[in-house]
Order: C-alpha cells, then structure tokens, then sequence
C-alpha cells in the first residue's frame, strides 16, 4: 500500500525499565538442532535492543472503512522451521493470503497450529518435505504455532482482516 494514498503509521515502541534476562532454550543443547548456528536460541518473551521492544504485534483497531480494504497479497507469508526454532517467531498475514510453512531442518518437526476461530492443524513435517500450505478464514490474533517434538519451539500467528498492521523489527 502507498503511503500518500491510504495514509501510514511510523513509529517506534520503547520498553521501560529492566527487560527480563534471556535464556537458552532446548535447542540450544538438542543435537539434532546444531546445525543452524545463526538462530537465535534463546527465549524472547520480551525482546528489547536498545531499550526499543521487538516482535510486537500492532494493527489498527478501529475506523477501517470494509469498503476500502483491498484484496489479500496473492505472496505468501512464510515460517520456517530452521535450528529447531520457528523464524520468525511472530508472523502476521491477511485473512485469505498463504501462511506458507517450512522446514530446514535436517529432523522431522510437528506443526501444531492453535487456532480458536480458524480450523487448527496438527501435522508432521518431516526433513525437506515440501511446504505445508494455510489459509485463514477469519481474523484471528495470537494463534500458537508449536512443535510436540520440540517443546521450546513457539510462535505467534496474527490473522488480520485488513492490511493496515505491522510487527515491530528491532
């Protein structure tokens, strides 16, 4: 969407006060998961850099005219399954737009998708098998996204029904 034509929202989120201390998650001494050394490993219920907060949700919550809300991207949104953790561990996409599953790992993993609007899922994905592929039918914020295999393994799914949301980056 062009800024000049349906507005734009710019800003940037800040923590207050000390964020709490991140630890190693399971993957960090799982064998099977050494073989991605770039993820990150550690647990980000709170991330904050330089005292600015990450991986937060935002998207607007009212005064959207239904209207003016443009057809989902025909792209995918992709979550990859890589050092046996989710990248990246928050996601969000449009109601009707391709959440686009993969895994790089050289194990098997279980995408267990916790919806309570949409229909849930709980399938194997094994090793450089092809991307599973999700379509969301209704708005839905905070879907869990796990892994039974691998308990640390989490992430966030936002549904939203219009484009105007973003996540925060660092």
């Amino acid at each position: 969407l062009d800024d000049s034509t349906n507005g734009g929202l710019h800003g940037v989120l800040y923590f207050a006060g000390t964020p709490p201390e991140r630890y190693k998650l399971g993957a960090a001494s799982s064998p099977e998961c050494q073989h991605n050394l770039d993820v990150d490993q550690l647990s980000n219920i709170v991330l904050v850099s330089d005292g600015k907060l990450a991986n937060v949700f935002v998207t607007l919550k009212s005064a959207v005219d239904a209207a003016s809300v443009p057809p989902p991207p025909t792209t995918s949104v992709r979550l990859d399954q890589k050092g046996c953790m989710y990248v990246p561990r928050v996601v969000a996409l449009r109601v009707g737009q391709t959440l686009e599953i993969l895994n790089s790992d050289p194990t098997a993993h279980n995408v267990h998708l916790q919806a309570r609007k949409n229909k849930g899922s709980n399938r194997s994905m094994g090793a450089a098998q092809k991307p599973l592929e999700v379509v969301f039918d209704t708005r839905e914020l905070g879907i869990l996204a796990k892994c039974d295999i691998h308990p640390w393994m989490g992430a966030q799914v936002h549904v939203e029904s219009h484009p105007w949301f973003a996540i925060s980056d660092a």
